[in-house]
């Protein structure tokens, strides 16, 4: 490969450059080939990383000086890797300013266009260049490695890369593991009175967050998990603003157990053999990189005693509002959720895309299910799970003919308004919310669904509320709506999910219950309830993720759909091809091209109902279908909206109807390049295989496998 005569950049620039573009001259044929960098890092990784610090920042600054230069005397002799917070922000950052061109010069596709062969993948270049330059010049500064170092694993410089993504890594021992905590996973006595979650927030541009994961066993013998902090939080809510990175360290403080499934085959992100004690961490709703170290869950492992760093870059047109983060092991899933091991994520400055939600007092539900204590028979008002509120329990009553539930107690001012914010962070269990007066539907006003303010992201500034009477949330979705504090003539104010017809074919009993009961108090509280939504000073204009998209075109249309042969199989299967329960190892169902819209139809063969959610990516809901004459309603406000997670409910068995389906506008137009799963969002559906994978490549990639087939 040679380069054109019209490139002319400085001379190190160039050295470096071409001894990247010789190295990656053999994975440059091949773009599904791991491009493996644990044999191209020769530098000594205990000098570079320490103190669960990136390597050093001043190393990014200086040698971004040194490019403008055009003098590589000017890097620093030596690497101080004991850098502030401040400075880690920036190391993390590293890549964002490599895209943004050296030195305010060309960015790399303003080099990559100038080498002959225009299907080179950037990506590659890009990664291998930042490793010997990152790498191969910091062994100048310090001095060369033995060859039994262990490479420090620095995938998360390269997060938008695809060929980071595909780089087999494991954890690494240069973390510092975060020691249990004494009395982990506390819950509360039903009936008490719910409090906001312990919250952390993000402070020049970055969260970073230490988690023990831990585990014990209650008094019913239900094993319960939590991701908790230093300083004794669990499962804390973790408030961020679109572009910051979000740097969780997380030891898995669980005992060790078997594997129970094969290993995974490489590219690999940490530990390759699964076991029952296995976690990773999903973020689930926002719109991130499924590359290795961010929002990856097929090949992501931590197992017992590991310790592992994520660097989730949020990014900068994030639409505010509500998400949530929780573990996404296969055939664990529905484990560690119902354990517990679950948490908000809210990325703050709703009030700039919504003002009339500006200075009110914010209200963080956290809606959790686990095993009914002596495991009866689901009927009448026993339900297949309790419901928790913030971790306080639900308790439900032991007579199927029993109202007795026992709700936790929401304290509010007379007179006032204010902003709720409920997460289904149920493995199993559909809600479908309604706030009511001694038994009187009130109207709520719908702000946002799945961390997408309604009506934001197209038209007239700002969008108009949804005033509703109930509104259906299936496991993982997301709600936020204002409410008002009853008139003192009430008796009984609650918050409340209706009954759910889960189908004719279902195990599953979901009784209308109590999820909150309301009480007027006069008494301001300052424990974390007081804690109020920012004050509207203007609209924000660079939050439009999704905008467009309704007009967009469509480059695909493709069938999905659920199925089963229960127990043990289940599916969620791609029109066209062959039925399969989901495998990490197999290849995926779905190629798509980023910078594409697609209009996917996902039907629903079974007599149960599903949830059908993707990661990395939002959908505008076009329609929901055939779900009346299959004896369900449809979801109200739904249509129209951008969701990442929707309910499809039950086929009624009848052969002269059409399936249920919903009509979705899946939006490939982001950065969010790899592979990724979507699947049944009912936890035990998915955990015995209704998941499946979609990879999302560039046009290069695209044209270049399309070359490969011919």
């Amino acid at each position: 490969m040679k380069f054109k005569s019209s490139v002319a950049p400085s001379v190190g620039v160039v050295l470096v450059f071409v001894a990247a573009v010789s190295f990656a001259q053999d994975v440059k044929t091949d773009y599904n080939r791991t491009a493996n960098f644990s044999q191209h890092k020769r530098y000594s990784s205990g000098k570079v990383q320490t103190n669960d610090q990136l390597p050093g920042g001043r190393i990014r600054a200086e040698a971004n000086h040194a490019i403008a230069a055009k003098d590589w005397s000017l890097i620093p002799s030596r690497v101080d890797a004991d850098v502030s917070v401040n400075e880690a922000t920036q190391n993390q950052q590293t890549l964002d300013w490599f895209d943004n061109g050296f030195g305010g010069g060309r960015r790399w596709e303003g080099f990559a266009g100038e080498l002959e062969g225009a299907d080179t993948n950037v990506d590659i270049y890009k990664a291998l260049f930042v490793d010997d330059l990152f790498y191969s010049k910091t062994e100048r500064f310090i001095g060369p490695s033995s060859s039994s170092d262990t490479p420090s694993n620095r995938a998360d410089m390269l997060a938008h890369s695809r060929a980071a993504a595909q780089t087999t890594t494991t954890t690494t021992s240069l973390l510092t593991p975060v020691l249990p905590v004494a009395h982990p996973c506390p819950r509360f006595n039903a009936g008490s009175v719910a409090h906001n979650p312990p919250a952390l927030f993000s402070s020049n541009g970055v969260l970073q967050v230490k988690f023990s994961y831990q585990h014990r066993f209650d008094k019913d013998g239900n094993e319960l998990l939590c991701f908790m902090t230093p300083d004794g939080m669990e499962d804390p809510t973790l408030h961020v603003k679109p572009g910051d990175h979000l740097v969780i360290t997380v030891t898995n403080n669980t005992p060790s157990t078997p594997a129970f499934m094969p290993p995974l085959k490489p590219p690999n992100c940490g530990n390759p053999q699964p076991t029952k004690s296995s976690i990773n961490i999903h973020y689930h709703g926002t719109n991130t990189s499924p590359t290795c170290h961010q929002d990856n869950v097929i090949k992501t492992v931590i197992n017992s005693g590991e310790t592992f760093q994520y660097n989730v870059a949020f990014p900068s047109d994030e639409p505010s509002g509500l998400y949530w983060y929780h573990p996404h092991i296969h055939m664990l899933a529905e484990h560690g959720v119902q354990g517990g091991a679950t948490g908000a994520i809210i990325v703050d400055g709703i009030e700039g895309q919504q003002p009339a939600v500006s200075g009110l007092r914010e209200r963080v539900f956290v809606v959790r299910d686990q095993p009914v204590p002596g495991n009866p028979t689901p009927i009448g008002n026993i339900p297949s799970f309790d419901l928790t509120l913030n971790y306080i329990p639900i308790t439900s009553p032991t007579d199927p003919n029993s109202n007795n539930f026992v709700p936790p107690v929401l304290r509010m001012q007379p007179g006032a308004v204010e902003f709720w914010r409920v997460a289904n962070s149920t493995a199993d269990v559909i809600l479908d919310l309604q706030y009511v007066f001694d038994g009187v539907p009130q109207t709520i006003q719908l702000v946002a669904v799945d961390g997408v303010p309604v009506n934001s992201q197209d038209g007239t500034e700002p969008g108009s509320l949804i005033d509703v009477t109930h509104f259906t949330l299936p496991t993982a979705s997301r709600v936020e709506f204002t409410v008002s504090a009853p008139p003192s003539s009430v008796q009984l104010a609650q918050l409340i999910t209706m009954g759910i017809n889960s189908g004719p074919l279902s195990i599953y009993n979901n009784p209308q219950r109590p999820l909150a009961t309301v009480q007027l108090s006069s008494e301001e509280e300052d424990d974390g309830n007081g804690r109020k939504v920012g004050t509207f000073s203007a609209m924000s204009t660079t939050q439009k993720r999704f905008a467009g998209l309704g007009s967009a075109p469509v480059t695909a249309k493709r069938t999905l759909f659920f199925d089963e042969i229960p127990p043990t199989q289940f599916f969620m299967a791609v029109q066209g091809k062959p039925k399969h329960v989901f495998d990490p190892n197999a290849p995926p169902d779905i190629v798509a091209t980023q910078g594409t819209v697609e209009e996917w139809t996902v039907e629903n063969h079974t007599g149960e109902n599903h949830g059908f959610h993707i990661h990395q990516v939002h959908f505008l809901v076009e329609s929901q279908n055939n779900f009346e004459i299959n004896g369900s309603e449809q979801a109200p406000a739904d249509n129209g909206q951008y969701l990442d997670t929707i309910q499809v409910p039950f086929w009624d068995q009848n052969p002269n109807h059409p399936f249920p389906s919903v009509t979705l506008r899946i939006d490939f137009r982001g950065n969010d390049i790899g592979d990724f799963v979507f699947h049944c969002h009912i936890l035990s559906h998915e955990d015995l295989g209704m998941m499946n994978i979609v990879r999302v490549q560039t046009t290069g990639e695209d044209l270049h496998n399309k070359a490969s087939r011919h």
